[in-house]
């Protein structure tokens, strides 16, 4: 497993960043493909214009469009283009009006085959509590990094310790340069909330506030899933869950009856276990995320 732990160049994403992909780099255009040089050294001046960024702003947009999984990079035909996720999200929300855009990408970000972003994985993974200090995440990535093996220097553990905080919760007080006026579009989801001005915690979200398929699509990008069963036990998709978006059972079971609802699944309850039965194991990506984007959901933190 490969860990992600720098290349933000220190940037945050920025609200306006995400369209700029779109709508600047693929000419809004979500077929649109683009040589992937774009955002190599010898082309950086031709980036800056284009982007309207400073060239660390530059790197910083190709790490995010990446960790994010809005781009996707062809070695053989040496292109850029959009990935599935981020075909769908810029053709029906490209301004990220519907909060499950921002939980899509959200997903993406932790349900990587190959990749695990460090800090992101040590502050929600289920086996840790829900509150945290800034020290106590930057002393729980310092243990994992040394009992790993892994080559980090304290300050970049530091420094992107910060960055994950100020991707989901934004501090005004911090902002003095009016070009840095910008906040994380993902702060809009009020994940991470801030108790005391030094205790993180990230609240339990409801069931309006996702769509009942954002459970799908964790199965899909999390186990390949539906390329495999048809069935998983209801606390097995709860406790996977959880390491991504924190719910609480009853909101959980809300969604999984909305699922029931709408003829996606089924629950076996024999032999005392709650088996989730899916009725269409040939599910696509594709489908899940147009229903994803169908539903409206209210921000209720």
């Amino acid at each position: 497993m490969k860990y992600i732990i720098a290349g933000h160049s220190s940037f945050y994403p920025r609200e306006n960043w995400l369209n700029k992909i779109f709508s600047k780099i693929f000419q809004g255009n979500i077929n649109e493909k683009v040589n992937h040089s774009f955002f190599s050294r010898n082309k950086i001046t031709d980036a800056i214009d284009i982007l309207g960024v400073g060239s660390a702003m530059v790197e910083s947009i190709k790490f995010w469009g990446d960790f994010f999984e809005i781009v996707n990079i062809d070695k053989i035909s040496k292109t850029l283009s959009l990935s599935p996720s981020g075909k769908i999200i810029f053709s029906k929300d490209p301004y990220f009006q519907n909060p499950n855009s921002l939980w899509i990408l959200h997903c993406n970000s932790l349900c990587k085959n190959s990749e695990s972003p460090l800090i992101w994985t040590l502050a929600l993974e289920n086996k840790y509590s829900n509150i945290f200090t800034r020290e106590t995440l930057e002393e729980r990535c310092k243990i994992f990094v040394q009992e790993n093996s892994i080559k980090a220097s304290e300050k970049t553990l530091k420094d992107t310790v910060s960055i994950f905080i100020k991707t989901f919760l934004y501090d005004f007080s911090e902002n003095k340069d009016p070009e840095d006026n910008i906040i994380s579009p993902f702060s809009s989801l009020k994940y991470l909330t801030c108790k005391n001005n030094d205790n993180f915690y990230f609240r339990n979200i409801s069931s309006g506030e996702i769509s009942e398929y954002i459970l799908l699509y964790i199965l899909y990008k999390k186990l390949d899933f539906f390329n495999k069963n048809n069935k998983i036990l209801l606390d097995e998709l709860f406790s996977l869950t959880n390491n991504i978006i924190k719910i609480n059972h009853t909101e959980f079971i809300k969604l999984i009856k909305k699922l029931e609802d709408c003829g996606e699944i089924t629950i076996d309850r024999s032999a005392n276990l709650e088996n989730i039965i899916f009725k269409n194991n040939e599910i696509t990506e594709e489908f899940i995320l147009n229903k994803i984007l169908e539903s409206e959901s209210i921000i209720n933190g």
